[in-house]
């Protein structure tokens, strides 16, 4: 597959997996990244963008620097009223104007969370007018937040491309997502399953690539 303009990362939920997804897209695909609202930093005091960074193999990709980096580990809306900012869907919308394409755009948490005081994720990425892929934990609860989400999504009629399931092997609730997802919106692609390593390194981020389906 050869991917033209990119894809916007969501979660279903903060921690689930998306920073090691991305980075996996952007090796696969040669793609440059862009996370356009960063919040807080892990455990070893890294952004999102540095974790890419590390873990990207080659030198044509990009990592484009945010247009939000608040120190604050909470959603964007509280982060940025923390630090007497406001977040601004024009500023996004120019600073993704100017990154080259193909680009993996990585979101903060799901598509629910406030970046401002009446807009959301999802309202980001539908002014991105990039195809979505939502990613999902195998693990319990995942069914009905999975759903939420795809459904979040349908509403804005934003195209949904697939799942990434991140986690061990759990064979009835992946059907289960992709069935009841499918009932929502059709055609939604079952993009495979990651395992959870105990590190990531550049070694096994390729290694992980091959869990995935991409036609």
């Amino acid at each position: 597959m050869k991917l033209k303009n990119g894809f916007f990362i969501t979660a279903t939920d903060t921690n689930i997996g998306k920073t090691i997804i991305s980075a996996i897209l952007v090796n696969k695909f040669k793609a440059n990244y862009w996370k356009p609202i960063q919040c807080g930093v892990n455990s070893n005091n890294l952004s999102d963008s540095q974790v890419v960074k590390k873990l990207v193999i080659g030198s044509s990709q990009k990592i484009f620097k945010e247009s939000y980096y608040f120190l604050e580990p909470v959603s964007p809306n509280l982060a940025a009223k923390k630090e007497n900012i406001k977040i601004s869907m024009r500023l996004m919308l120019n600073d993704f104007k100017k990154v080259e394409k193909p680009i993996i755009v990585e979101g903060a948490g799901g598509v629910l969370v406030p970046i401002n005081n009446k807009e959301f994720v999802i309202d980001l990425i539908k002014v991105l007018k990039l195809p979505t892929i939502v990613v999902a934990k195998t693990s319990l609860g995942t069914i009905n937040h999975t759903l939420l989400t795809i459904n979040a999504l349908n509403i804005k009629n934003q195209i949904i491309y697939g799942i990434i399931f991140v986690g061990d092997e759990n064979i009835q609730v992946e059907k289960t997502i992709l069935s009841f997802s499918r009932k929502i919106k059709k055609n939604i692609k079952n993009l495979g399953r990651i395992p959870v390593f105990e590190k990531i390194t550049r070694s096994n981020i390729v290694k992980l690539e091959k869990y995935l389906n991409f036609i």
